[in-house]
């Protein structure tokens, strides 16, 4: 008779447990916010454009995962005072490794590194002797953005989805792209991922510049109590692997600068820079629960008021009423979205998504182009008229609208704007046309879903229709 009351009880603490699990993750996000009054008086008073021929700073698009990893390596090797690297995901790989031995010469000359990555990632990827030997250097500090504790669940979906690196207050370079080879470098060519990146020049630190804007979000977020530090202490560089695991990373930059010698000669990145007359950041809050959709609501703003042109570039679409709403309100000439085509990507749940909620997203009045060239795309830009460019982390789905950290640059540039546009189009030709559900361009192109896979994101989307706000 005891042991059954002992297994009840232990029957009832477990389903206490488990109907608090599933509150505390759902509860605190399922609610959507909306933009308070603040935050539209903000984006009423925003200036997007910049004085013609200011010319203060210059930028260019990264396209390529190799121009990822080189201008990455050249940013590190020409750093004198500081480097701040923020990523979504980091992992020890052939990309990340060149990245490391070039990051401990740079601390080793004296160069302070801050490293931000989110929690959850860091606690998935990062418990390895790389990044024990990194953040126990005395000039490297590694924090993680929101590491999850299961005894409080609404910790597990707070995540930080920003990507950039900055360097001594004159080089920033942000976009999509996480840091492990799926996005940078060749030591792959199985599931890459096609992306982009802005890269910025300023030779000179003033007030509202790209890199201002940028330092200022990084310092406040870094201070944030739920950025911890991870491996901050020497110990941690004392076993055998981390030791065999330096020498390995000494030996591979002295290879690195024989078989790669230009990355080792500044930044040549930079002659391909233009001139642009501003940059804005938009950015998320940057607390851990749900979120008032800061990002989407300034974009909607401006796609709304475009006039010649709209075209946006996200790997995926997961979008609510609201948002559904306000794409439908877009009214350039020419309006445009281009995302995977579901036996492209690589998103298991925004495809099985995608397949119950096409109707909604053709319904927008928007010309859809479904991607169906191989290598998921991973780009997220939006093109606005002929001088704006947007270019960064932002998917246009739920999670990157009420959930995560997300950011954006808009830069007023028509040099880069048709540079962006032009690449919209590049991508266009290994695209699929799509209009009331009939194909009228790239027939030949389609690629048709095996039935089983079919089904299964047909049954999977319908079970996460409830949760859409997750994906």
């Amino acid at each position: 008779m005891r042991k059954i009351r002992k297994k009840r009880a232990l029957l009832l603490v477990l389903s206490f447990f488990i109907m608090y699990f599933i509150m505390g993750l759902i509860l605190p996000f399922c609610q959507l916010k909306s933009v308070g009054k603040e935050y539209q008086l903000k984006v009423q008073e925003r200036e997007y454009y910049g004085e013609e021929g200011a010319g203060l700073e210059q930028a260019c698009i990264i396209e390529t995962a190799q121009e990822a990893l080189d201008i990455r390596i050249q940013m590190i090797n020409c750093a004198n005072k500081k480097i701040v690297l923020a990523t979504f995901d980091m992992r020890d790989c052939e990309s990340m490794r060149d990245m490391a031995a070039s990051l401990l010469q740079a601390a080793d000359r004296g160069v302070e590194i801050e490293i931000l990555v989110d929690g959850i990632s860091g606690m998935l990827r990062m418990k390895k002797p790389l990044f024990q030997l990194l953040g126990s250097h005395k000039n490297i500090e590694i924090r993680l953005y929101n590491e999850p504790n299961p005894l409080l669940p609404w910790t597990i979906n707070g995540r930080m989805h920003d990507k950039y690196i900055m360097v001594d207050g004159i080089y920033l370079l942000m976009g999509g792209r996480n840091t492990f080879d799926y996005f940078l470098g060749a030591y792959t060519d199985k599931n890459l991922s096609l992306d982009r990146e802005v890269f910025f020049v300023s030779d000179i630190q003033t007030e509202g510049s790209a890199i201002m804007q940028m330092n200022q979000y990084f310092e406040d977020i870094w201070k944030q109590k739920e950025c911890k530090p991870l491996y901050n202490k020497e110990k941690y560089a004392n076993g055998k692997k981390q030791q065999e695991l330096k020498q390995e990373l000494e030996k591979r930059y002295k290879e690195m600068q024989h078989s790669m010698p230009d990355n080792f000669k500044g930044i040549s990145f930079v002659e391909q820079a233009v001139p642009i007359n501003k940059a804005t950041l938009l950015y998320n809050p940057t607390h851990i629960t749900g979120k008032e959709p800061w990002v989407f609501y300034e974009l909607s703003n401006l796609m709304k008021q475009a006039e010649e042109r709209v075209y946006i570039h996200t790997p995926y679409v997961v979008c609510n009423n609201y948002m559904y709403k306000e794409l439908s309100q877009v009214r350039a000439k020419e309006r445009i979205i281009q995302l995977n085509a579901i036996a492209n990507g690589d998103n298991i749940c925004a495809s099985s998504d995608y397949i119950h909620n096409k109707e909604r997203v053709l319904q927008c009045g928007l010309t859809v182009y479904e991607y169906n060239g191989g290598d998921s795309s991973h780009g997220k830009s939006v093109v606005i008229d002929d001088r704006l460019s947007v270019i960064g982390s932002f998917n246009f789905d739920m999670r990157s609208a009420y959930i995560d950290t997300e950011l954006m640059f808009v830069i007023d540039s028509q040099e880069l704007n048709q540079d962006l546009y032009g690449k919209l189009k590049m991508l266009e030709e290994d695209s699929i046309k799509i209009v009331k559900e009939t194909l009228v361009a790239g027939e030949d192109r389609i690629e048709p879903l095996p039935k089983g896979k079919e089904w299964f994101l047909k049954i999977f989307g319908w079970f996460m229709q409830p949760f859409r706000y997750f994906l």
